[in-house]
Order: structure tokens, then sequence, then C-alpha cells
């Protein structure tokens, strides 16, 4: 009963979500899309954390995982510092390569939590 509870309530709480994000508009200025970038550090590594307890992905892979967030870390730190001198080429280069790295990570998560 408690089991099927928690399966409902979780039901419930993803539909919730999801049109929440729904709802969200897409980052615009390089700013937003910056602040946006450090968000998606974070859920990077609460996946790995959490694929990791589940015995999904090896104490290896969630190092590696870690490691290359903390790469994306440093190219939004690089382009929020850009950003303040006013070189926004910069800023946006660094973002860019922010943004792959954590595209790509968030692509290697979500075919492990498909396995």
């Amino acid at each position: 009963m408690k089991q099927t509870f928690m399966k409902l309530w979780l039901a419930v709480f993803m539909v919730a979500f999801v049109s929440a994000c729904a709802t969200i508009p897409a980052p615009k200025s390089l700013s937003e899309q910056i602040a946006y970038g450090y968000g998606t550090v974070a859920a990077v590594r609460q996946s790995a954390a959490g694929l990791l307890e589940r015995g999904q992905i090896t104490v290896s892979e969630a190092k590696v995982v870690q490691n290359q967030a903390d790469v994306a870390r440093q190219g939004l730190d690089q382009a929020r510092i850009a950003l303040t001198q006013g070189l926004t080429g910069d800023a946006q280069n660094s973002l860019t390569m922010a943004t792959r790295v954590l595209t790509a990570l968030e692509s290697y998560l979500k075919a492990k939590e498909d396995k």
C-alpha cells in the first residue's frame, strides 16, 4: 500500500513538474544563459549521484562525470567574468564550450538512466 502511494505521489509530482517546466521561458540574455548553465551543472551532478546510488553507473564513471561538470563550471565562470568585463564574444565562446560539455553529459546520463 505504501509503495503504491509513493508511486502515485511520484507520478503526480512528475506531471506537475513537467507542466511547470513548460511554463518557464527559455533564457534569452547571455547572463540568463550562464545562470541556466549553472543550474544544469547542479542537475548533472545530482543525476550522476542518483545513478551511482542505484548502481546504474560505477564510481569511476561518476568521477568522470563530476570532472567534466567541473570543466563546464569553469567555462561558465569564464563566461561570467568575460561578460562583466564587457567581453561579450569571449563570454559567448566560453558559454558555448560549457554548453557542449553539459549537453554531452546529459546525453550520457540519459542513456545510462534508460538501461
